[in-house]
């Protein structure tokens, strides 16, 4: 998909951004490795000084015959002292940067692991906040979709990436064309309330009613229904849970946030979070109309790329961790 002249401005503009932000980190490491440098030459020196200053042995004199102790260099060990670890965002080297991060070909999950709508089949009740998959996998997840950022989508359809995204049913009400582009993108459309509503101090019928209003709204598009839950603000219990794993749900929660939910957090604060120490496994979470979600994607998905990752739906993750039936 071609992108328009202002979306092509924007990230232009956010990857000057995080060049900047390389520069300054390079000039850090600079900094701290002169300094490191000055004090090896000057432990150099001074060991070189000492040895050259006749001493008087605190010992006895030794005996006749016995070997005068000779000076040894005291740079080796000063020497060997590491430099500092290059800092998430720098580059890295050209075999890693060959790697996509796009999402691999499909394994076929989404549609093995959706359930039938109506009438769907009760599960186990689990709750999943990071797997532990064969392959360097994470999962991207987006939630709401009120508001909505057609760049992001946008972004995502230009890389191929899959992702699973959880949503509102008004929304899906509202915008069933978005949810049909997002179904034939291969994405993995998934239960988030029909209105965003607290689940964990809800009655069992009223757990019901706002599952069963979303998924009904997202079945009129899809027509099946993904297995997979995910409460408003990640807030449940198990009796949420058992209610939502008798109407075919897992809760899906995360290991990792994006932090695009913040007023004041800026594009290069959402981009660190989410790559530094990230791990094969985790569920990323983000969202659909976030202010500076669009611009921290833009940095994120290139460094997953050079980093190795490939991003991929929920139930890929599962697939490649041992399968529904590895779920604990």
């Amino acid at each position: 998909m071609e992108l328009s002249d202002q979306e092509q401005q924007e990230r232009a503009s956010a990857r000057r951004a995080l060049r900047a932000e390389r520069e300054r980190a390079r000039q850090r490491r600079l900094r701290v490795t002169i300094s490191v440098g000055a004090l090896v030459v000057l432990a150099a020196v001074l060991g070189v000084g000492w040895a050259l200053v006749p001493h008087r042995s605190p010992t006895p004199a030794p005996t006749v015959g016995a070997r005068e102790p000779t000076a040894s260099a005291s740079t080796a060990s000063a020497a060997s002292t590491p430099v500092p670890p290059a800092s998430p965002g720098t580059a890295t080297p050209a075999s890693a940067q060959a790697t996509s991060a796009l999402s691999p070909r499909s394994t076929g999950a989404v549609a093995r692991y959706a359930l039938r709508y109506p009438d769907p089949p009760a599960v186990k009740p689990v709750v999943i906040s990071m797997l532990h998959p064969a392959h360097k996998w994470v999962a991207l997840t987006l939630d709401d979709g009120v508001p909505f950022d057609p760049r992001i989508l946008a972004l995502l359809e230009h890389d191929h990436i899959r992702i699973t995204t959880f949503l509102i049913g008004q929304m899906v009400k509202a915008r069933p064309d978005l949810v049909a582009r997002m179904k034939r993108d291969g994405f993995e459309i998934a239960n988030h309330t029909w209105d965003h509503a607290g689940l964990r101090h809800s009655t069992d019928a009223q757990v019901r009613t706002e599952l069963s209003k979303c998924q009904r709204a997202i079945s009129a598009v899809t027509g099946d229904q993904a297995p997979y839950l995910r409460p408003p603000g990640g807030t449940t219990n198990k009796r949420v849970d058992a209610v939502a794993a008798s109407m075919g749900y897992r809760t899906v929660l995360w290991s990792r946030s994006m932090a695009d939910t913040s007023k004041s957090a800026t594009p290069a604060q959402l981009y660190k979070r989410t790559i530094k120490g990230l791990r094969p496994g985790e569920i990323i979470l983000g969202h659909w109309g976030r202010p500076q979600t669009y611009a921290a994607l833009v940095l994120i998905l290139p460094e997953l790329r050079r980093e190795g990752f490939q991003i991929v739906t929920v139930s890929d993750l599962i697939a490649d961790s041992g399968g529904p039936e590895a779920l604990k």
